[in-house]
């Protein structure tokens, strides 16, 4: 048996954009026990924060990713249509992830 990662980063951010302010602290005390219990598992040292928005695409857009590029971030939507993305950003000279999540999800994991 190994041992738990318990790599959660100090200071996680997690963002809420465009939520019913009565549903916000559910929805981060949930997703703070989901990442409590997946960091006991997998190393999550490089997650920068977690975007859980409203509008989604505009959440994708306005993401700082840390360097300057002209592709724009956009769900899927050939095979179906994306509700979450890792995308990669910098911050302080390193490569890190950062999760956006549609709040189209929040009934699932509520």
């Amino acid at each position: 048996m190994t041992e738990p990662c318990d790599s959660l980063p100090k200071n996680l951010e997690i963002t809420m954009v465009g939520l019913a302010q009565e549903l916000e602290p559910t929805v981060q005390r949930l997703l703070g026990r989901i990442l409590d219990t997946v960091s006991q598992k997998l190393n999550l040292v490089g997650l920068d924060g977690i975007t859980f928005a409203n509008d989604y695409h505009q959440a994708l857009l306005d993401l700082d990713r840390g360097y300057i590029t002209d592709y724009k971030l956009t769900p899927s939507n050939d095979h179906g249509i994306g509700v979450a993305m890792s995308p990669s950003v910098m911050r302080d000279n390193k490569l890190k992830t950062h999760i956006v999540i549609s709040a189209k999800a929040e009934w699932h994991l509520l």
